[in-house]
């Protein structure tokens, strides 16, 4: 079986067992399934009635009420999702670029007891990052370890960190994004077809109740000689 590599760009799970990388990871840890009854629905006329259900999520813990207004419950947990995984990036961009002061003492570090010991001296936050980004791998020299972070800590270019306002802009699928803003035009304009035809039914009737009272009902007898003969 061939192996492939793969880049992870950025972690933002929202899962039935835990939202975020930390939720996500102790509920695997805790062995949960997710899996339980549908209950925000009739599913009386489904055959299947349990799936994955994201209970716990609350928008507005990660989105401003204005926003509401224009994101269903999918369109929030994507786009959610995504600024998880922008986040992700920023936050590891500015622990490498605090760590690049490090690259001297790693250099130095010529066994993987030295590379353990700087890694001790560090936050978690630090240590985790560097784990995550140069790891050592089976097979790998563990004596070239502190080499090989050196060499990545000062050969690492930082990505350009989208925060604040950019976030948005960032994990927006711009042809989706024209695609959801045409329908909702569509639905705006066929809302306002169906308000002014409501109107217009609203206003007959009223016009058709201050006339009423006022018709009379005249019956014309066949036996009446026609006042204008032809």
């Amino acid at each position: 079986m061939s192996q492939r590599r793969v880049v992870i760009t950025g972690l933002g799970p929202i899962t039935c067992i835990g939202k975020g990388v930390e939720g996500f990871w102790n509920g695997i840890r805790a062995e949960k399934t997710g899996i339980s009854p549908i209950d925000n629905f009739d599913v009386s006329g489904f055959g299947v009635r349990v799936a994955g259900l994201i209970k716990d999520w609350d928008p507005e813990e990660f989105f401003p009420a204005h926003r509401l207004k224009r994101l269903d419950r999918y369109a929030q947990i994507k786009m959610q999702k995504r600024l998880a995984a922008v986040r992700e990036v920023n936050e590891t961009s500015r622990h490498i670029e605090n760590l690049r002061s490090f690259g001297s003492e790693f250099s130095q570090a010529k066994t993987l007891e030295e590379v353990e010991a700087l890694l001790s001296q560090l936050s978690p936050l630090y240590s985790n990052t560097i784990r995550s980004r140069w790891p050592l791998r089976e097979g790998d020299d563990p004596n070239t370890w502190g080499s090989r972070i050196a060499s990545g800590l000062s050969a690492w270019k930082p990505p350009v960190r989208h925060e604040e306002g950019d976030e948005f802009i960032e994990v927006v699928d711009l042809h989706a994004f024209d695609q959801d803003l045409a329908r909702i035009e569509r639905l705006d304009a066929m809302i306002d077809r169906t308000i002014k035809r409501l109107m217009q039914i609203k206003t007959m009737k009223q016009v058709h109740r201050q006339l009423e009272p006022k018709l009379i009902n005249v019956s014309v007898s066949k036996d009446l000689p026609a006042q204008h003969p032809i």
